[in-house]
């Protein structure tokens, strides 16, 4: 399936596509209507995307539902919001499970340089404990602790897809992003954590500010994520704007 025109999840689905298809942990299912990623043992990725919000009927839910029974995964969908009934989601079993904005920005008019409140080294991720210690952050605090493969972020550092940011205070990590580099020169940026006891701080700023240095070395013109409600005031003081929605509806029974 053709990936959509909206920079923010194409980027996404470009992601998720390049983990299904090299990732040899993971399991990808393609169909006409969309696709089903699901990574072993690990609480990212696991979703349904590529699918059309006007082609969304009982039919294909259905199979979305059987499929996803195939790879003993709970569906998880991810489609551009509109005003479409969705009927046919609580029919089905899905509730809304959540609700991203989707932000975008010209790298030119973006990012801030200001005072740290206290000193922070900034890298990119190099050693195995490195990334040992950045994945253990992620997991802790964007998946409450779930575990993530940490493998797959190797392998998506070591192919040049993406870049593992941490940010280090007394040689511990405190922060940390990722940028992943698609294949229409737009850069991702996706884990975007700071550990519980150091938020507050300015550090998300700080490492914001960082991971959109490292992408404009690379020649990167436009970044996009995907923001909580609680974060979207950061990134549109670093220069993003708002874009459009994205839900997520979950199967729940």
């Amino acid at each position: 399936m053709e990936l959509t025109g909206n920079r923010n999840l194409a980027n996404l689905f470009s992601l998720y596509n390049w983990i299904g298809r090299h990732f040899n942990e993971s399991s990808l299912h393609e169909r006409r209507e969309y696709s089903i990623l699901k990574t072993n043992n690990s609480a990212w990725p696991n979703i349904t995307y590529n699918l059309v919000p006007t082609a969304i009927n009982d039919t294909v839910l259905e199979a979305i539902i059987q499929d996803a029974g195939v790879l003993n995964t709970t569906p998880l969908i991810i489609l551009e919001d509109t005003s479409s009934d969705s009927t046919s989601f609580r029919k089905n079993g899905f509730l809304l499970a959540d609700r991203w904005l989707g932000m975008e920005m010209t790298l030119a008019t973006g990012g801030r340089d200001e005072d740290e409140k206290y000193p922070l080294e900034l890298s990119i991720v190099e050693t195995e404990q490195e990334l040992t210690e950045w994945t253990n952050l992620v997991s802790q605090v964007l998946f409450n602790g779930k575990p993530l493969c940490e493998r797959l972020f190797r392998q998506l550092n070591s192919k040049k897809k993406a870049d593992l940011i941490i940010a280090k205070n007394k040689d511990r990590i405190v922060g940390t992003t990722m940028i992943y580099y698609d294949e229409e020169n737009v850069g991702g940026i996706y884990m975007v954590c700071v550990s519980k006891e150091e938020q507050g701080k300015g550090i998300g700023r700080t490492v914001m500010n960082f991971t959109l240095q490292q992408t404009q070395q690379k020649k990167i013109e436009t970044c996009v994520l995907q923001a909580t409600r609680k974060a979207i005031s950061l990134y549109e003081n670093l220069g993003f704007k708002k874009t459009e929605y994205y839900n997520l509806y979950l199967k729940v029974k």
